[in-house]
This record gives structure tokens, sequence and C-alpha cells, in this order.
């Protein structure tokens, strides 16, 4: 591999290495690289409006650039099948039914979470997502459902006093006469409109134009449910990377380490992907697609943080790095328990979902290698897992020394913590390998002289950790009674598609790790059926009597559709307790809520951050901190890029 120094402007390479030399170093939150080529989907919206694309634009110029921008073989999501989160894919009868739940409820539809992760999914998939990104740049979005011989579901946005249609899943759209884009009643009305291709520099319709324009002009497409706010904004691409931790995605996973997706299934459909998947590797997502509908990337991306911290008294890591500890110290080996045994937790947490690598046969067997926990130390140490946060645990491993597989347990969520319990005991190594996919289309790009920006800080630009808080109410009642944070009002009925609770109250709190830890903002939502007026009411007192409507769902009257996904914001100017209450009233389906909080005790904030680019063969390597823009220059395929935060010596001055 060859090397090169950065072609940074020299105030910002003396910058990096003053910094590199700093005290004021320790965990890094948020950590960002943007390129001048690619979109920021980490859920600030400010900053992906000042992508060249968007920058100015409003209305229908604003419209046309995301549009194109979603449909471009570089940047544009991946025609596939449903992509699902971990879910109860059997009925009441305990018989396989995954399209309930799952694609009611599971889907990934979240714009950032799936951008970042994913970038593919089915019509009903993309025309969400793209009515996500549309309502976060302030438009009113909706999707509708197009049926009768021809199963498809497409977005419109509204603006200038009319809907406006966009297609990402076909990549079409229709242009007026007089040049706006046409809404689907206009489209259905004028057929004569659809065969000109209105963008030279952006697909429309290429492979299914004749089938799905003469259905319209034969009269035989017809609207089927008109869809509101069906489509979650809660996730962020927030995390912390900590002292001796390191993070590198790759463009192009090496070609077995990527989610299972919907081969997992066991219709049909399923045994079809796995079918393609076994004879075609090298294509895995793309369907055999080629040209301007496909995608230029034949293999999703992949990622790794690797957490090595040095234990001993002698460096900074593990105050920097644990989460919560109790009854142990530091010495010159490593961390100790005291009299009567103690323990010490770390937290994995990842905005990308938790993948690992797959034999050829993608539902053949288990997937492995994609949380591995590997630690050294003497006398008794034993190791448990929580895959909620610290809601229950299970024993994991034991021993002085063990390499632990996580990966059945933790695939396809998105973090945990895990103890160390010492018993006359010393934990003297550990590392901790997450694996992880990534859609390349969200990576950082460069292509020739190209600008780049590095920043950390949250959407809200404070430096915040992310502690999720997420119930499947598919889930018995037990399971749910055993989160310490939920209770559901009435009946729960697990079974019942559209009605499963007359509610919840949720206490959000920060992690007990630290008494210092303090909520800053929260995105608090869930799944609804708004034929019910659900309402959501917050306390930001923390006592019930104060408590106060946040939000009432009720969907305007052309939606014809019972399903309402809703994440709405709650932070300053309001004041956030430590302990907040959130009531949902009349209806809820299942609990999303992702708090973000600060940790004001942490010794040392915001490290200096070594950034190393690689592209074409070619590393380049230098060190930044928030807010750095430079500019690097690259030829050929990107390959990876990787963001590290350097150990620290105990005696560096204060």
């Amino acid at each position: 591999m060859r090397y090169r120094s950065a072609l940074v402007p020299a105030v910002f390479l003396i910058a990096g290495l003053m910094f590199a030399h700093s005290p004021l170093s320790g965990r890094t939150y948020s950590p960002w690289v943007v390129s001048e080529h690619v979109a920021d989907f980490s859920g600030n919206w400010h900053s992906f409006m000042q992508h060249k694309a968007f920058i100015g634009k409003q209305d229908h110029e604003l419209a046309v650039a995301v549009w194109k921008y979603l449909s471009s073989r570089e940047t544009g999501l991946v025609h596939t099948g449903s992509w699902d989160e971990p879910t109860r894919t059997t009925d009441a009868q305990d018989k396989p039914d995954p399209w309930g739940n799952m694609f009611t409820y599971w889907t990934v539809y979240d714009p950032v979470k799936n951008i970042n992760s994913f970038g593919m999914g089915y019509c009903g998939m993309q025309s969400t997502i793209a009515a996500g990104i549309f309502r976060s740049l302030g438009y009113e979005s909706r999707t509708i459902n197009i049926n009768s011989g021809y199963s498809h579901q497409v977005c419109e946005v509204f603006y200038r006093g009319g809907w406006h249609f966009i297609d990402t899943d076909e990549r079409g759209v229709v242009l007026t006469p007089g040049g706006e884009l046409a809404s689907w009643a206009q489209m259905k009305a004028h057929p004569e409109w659809w065969p000109h291709r209105p963008f030279a520099d952006a697909p429309h319709f290429p492979d299914h134009f004749e089938r799905f324009g003469g259905l319209v002009k034969e009269g035989k497409l017809k609207e089927n449910g008109y869809k509101y706010r069906w489509e979650p904004l809660g996730h962020t691409m927030d995390f912390v990377l900590r002292m001796g931790e390191s993070y590198t995605r790759w463009w192009r996973a090496d070609s077995t380490r990527y989610y299972k997706g919907w081969w997992g299934r066991s219709d049909q459909a399923g045994e079809w992907l796995r079918n393609n998947v076994r004879e075609h590797p090298e294509h895995m997502y793309t369907h055999k697609q080629k040209g301007e509908y496909g995608s230029i990337y034949e293999r999703p991306g992949m990622g790794v943080f690797r957490y090595s911290p040095k234990l001993s008294s002698a460096w900074q890591d593990y105050r920097d790095g644990v989460y919560a500890d109790s009854n142990v110290v530091q010495d010159e080996h490593g961390v100790c328990s005291l009299e009567g045994g103690g323990y010490t937790v770390f937290k994995v947490y990842t905005p990308w979902i938790i993948a690992g690598r797959n034999g050829p046969d993608p539902g053949a067997e288990p997937p492995k290698e994609g949380v591995i926990v590997n630690y050294k130390g003497e006398g008794g140490i034993r190791v448990f897992l929580s895959p909620d946060f610290g809601e229950h645990w299970d024993p994991v491993g034991q021993g002085t020394r063990g390499r632990i597989d996580l990966t059945e347990k933790l695939y396809g969520r998105w973090g945990c913590l895990v103890r160390f319990e010492l018993e006359a005991a010393r934990l003297e190594t550990l590392e901790m390998t997450t694996w992880v996919q990534v859609a390349p289309m969200s990576l950082p790009a460069v292509r020739g002289a190209t600008r780049m920006q590095y920043r950390t800080g949250d959407r809200t630009g404070e430096k915040t950790a992310v502690l999720p808080l997420v119930a499947d109410f598919i889930l018995p009642a037990d399971s749910l009674r055993a989160l310490g944070w939920l209770k559901i009002k009435g009946e729960h009925r697990r079974f019942n598609l559209h009605d499963r609770s007359d509610g919840a109250m949720v206490t959000v709190r920060p992690p007990a790790g630290s008494t210092g830890n303090k909520l800053r903002w929260l995105t608090v939502g869930g799944d609804f059926n708004n034929l019910k007026k659900p309402e959501i009411w917050v306390s930001t007192t923390g006592h019930p009597e104060d408590l106060r409507l946040l939000r009432r769902l009720e969907a305007p009257l052309w939606c014809d559709h019972w399903m309402s996904r809703l994440d709405e914001y709650l932070g300053p100017p309001d004041t956030i307790p430590n302990d907040l209450m959130v009531d949902y009233r009349k209806n809820v389906n299942n609990v999303r809520i992702y708090a973000h909080y600060s940790e004001p005790e942490r010794p040392v904030k915001d490290s200096p951050v070594e950034v190393t680019h690689c592209v074409g063969g070619v590393e380049t390597k230098l060190v930044v901190r928030s807010d750095t823009t430079y500019t690097l220059y690259g030829e050929g395929p990107n390959e990876w890029i990787r963001m590290r935060v350097l150990s620290e010596p105990a005696n560096q001055a204060k």
C-alpha cells in the first residue's frame, strides 16, 4: 500500500500536529467526515442542505435535485426486497407469517438508518424514505399505493399549492407542459406526457415504462392508500469514539460480511433471493441489475469498530472508555477488584446495523465473527451480556482469558453492554470488535481534488451519547414487563396488528453509569393507528401532574390508511429533567425513543482524530479536530476511510 501525506492547507496541518501533542484529549462525540460529492445523511438536515446540488434551492428546484440524487447510480437507492430488523415472524398459532409485523413495523423505513446501513429497498420502502427526507426539508409529503394490475408505491410532495409525483424506485418523474412536476392525478389524466424524457442527466422509467405507462393509458391503475406520516425520523448517526478505538468503513464488503436480510424468510421470495446470492455472490443485492436502473456498487459496504483500551493506571483509556464500574481500582497491570469483588462495564453502540460473516449460502448457518470480545486477566472473571443496555443480563463466558463470539445474540441489533465481574481478579487486556453493514452511497467519496469537512457533535451541535429505548409489542407481556422503563396500559393485544395497546407510559432516564449524566434531547415516537387519534404527552418536570400534549396524530382527510409512524423532537429550549415521562394515549403499537445525553463528568473530551483515506491504493493520513476543512486528492476507486482516537498516557500534563 502506498502512502502520502495529506494535501491540507498549512494552517490545518499545523493545527493537527499541535493537537496531536495536546493534553486536551479524550472520547470524541459524533465524528463525521463529509465530502463535497456526497450529501450528509447523518440526521443533520442543515448540513444536508449545504450539499452543492441542494444549496439555495427550494420548491420545484429542490424537489427535482433530491429526486436526481436518490435516482443516480452512485448515490441512489438500490431496488431490492424488504430489509428488516429482527422481529417475530410467526402468527398467533406460531406458523410462519412475516408479512404483518415485519412489513408493517420493522422494515427499515427511517431515511437516516436505511441510507447509512442499507441504501436499498423495494418501492414501498423507497417512497417512504423519500417522503421522510422531504418532510425533513420542510415539505408536506405522502406516499400513494398504486394497485390493480401493477403493485407499486410512490411519493408525492406538496408545494406551490399542489402535489407533485416523485418515484425513486422506477427513477421517474413527469413534467407538465409548463415544466412543473406533475401530480399523480395529472399523470393519470395525461398519459401523453409520459414518453418524454425530461432530464438528460437523470434516469426516467428505464425498465418499466411500457408496462407502467401502458397500464395508466388503459386506465388500469388506481390509487389504493394515501399514507400519511408513514416514515420514522428518529435515528441519527451519532456515536462515540473512545481512546484506543478506531472505526473503518469500506466501500465494498468482503463478499460475505453483510446483513442477511430477506433471504432469511421461509417463503418463495426468500428462497429466490438465496438462490440468486448462491449463484451470483459478487452481485448480492443488485439482483443482476445493470445500466442506469442498478447501482455502480456490486456489493454493500462494511465497517468495523475496534476498541483496544490500555487498562493499566499508566494510561487514561480506562477512565475515558468505561461505561460503569463498582469496587474496582486500576494498577500498573489493569483493573482489579477490591475486597468482596467488583465489576466493570463497557458499552457497544453503533448507528450502523450489526452484521456478521456469512457462509456461501446465507440462510444455511448462523453468521459469525460480527461481535467478538477478547480478554485476558487473572483470578475469577465472569462475563455477562445485556443486549438491551442494562435491562437484563445473560452469562456468556468465564475464566482468566477468552474469545467470545456474540454475533448470534447481537445480529441485526445496534449495540449492547458487556460486564466483567471480578472476584479477587484483574482484567488486564480487552479487545472488542464490532462489524457493521455500510451503504456505499453514504460514504465520503474522493474524486480528484475534493473538499472535505470533518466535524463533531450531534445534529443540535452538542456532544452527546445515545441510549435507544425500543419496544416491539409483538413480544409476550412478560418480556415487555421486564423493561423497567415501560408500562403498557390496559390489555396487551400482541397479535392485533392495528391496536396492540391502549397506550403506554415510559420513564426516560440517562444511563446510571455516572451520576453526572444529563438528558439533553430526545426523539419520541412509535407506531400508531391514526384512526384512533392517538396522542403523545410529556412531562418535562418528571411529575405526572405536569404532563402536556406534545403531539396529537390527526391524519388529513385525504389519508385513507390506518398506519402512522412518527418521531417527534423534544429538546432545548425545553428544560429536560433526568426523569422525563412520556405518556402515549389511546393507542400505541410499538415504542421508539432515542435519548441523547451528555457526560459532563468525563475527565476530558473531544480528542483530535487521526483520519486516513485510502483511494486507488494510496493512503492519505492527517490529524484533525472539529471543525476542519481540507482538500484531498485521489484517483481511482474509493477503498476505505478510518477514524482513530489514540491512547493517552495518564501523566499527560493537565
